[in-house]
């Protein structure tokens, strides 16, 4: 069984099998057009349920919705992180007396 824990993995990963899959081929190069940024996520989400509306994939078509490249998701995760940290730290604790 192969197991991958990090993007970066699957990217080294797909880069890898494309030459020796068939039936993957067209996922594994959404996954690394994806990862490489040359597509953004709606774009892989498109072309993914094309592949289940020709039958190649199984699975649900799904609702396309506006989705970022995987590195400007990437950085927009990280910053709502922060954010979230930083309304946390900035909140008063219960029982503190603010003048």
């Amino acid at each position: 069984m192969l197991q991958i824990a990090s993007p970066r993995s699957v990217l080294a990963a797909a880069k890898q099998l494309v030459p020796f899959c068939f039936k993957k081929n067209k996922e594994l190069r959404i996954v690394i057009d994806y990862y490489e940024d040359r597509i953004n996520g709606t774009e892989a989400l498109l072309e993914l349920n094309e592949l289940v509306r020709q039958r190649l994939r199984l699975g649900k078509v799904r609702i396309p919705i506006p989705l970022p490249t995987y590195h400007a998701g990437k950085h927009q995760v990280a910053r709502m992180r922060v954010l979230k940290w930083r309304a946390r730290k900035s909140k008063p604790k219960t029982g503190d007396i603010h003048p």
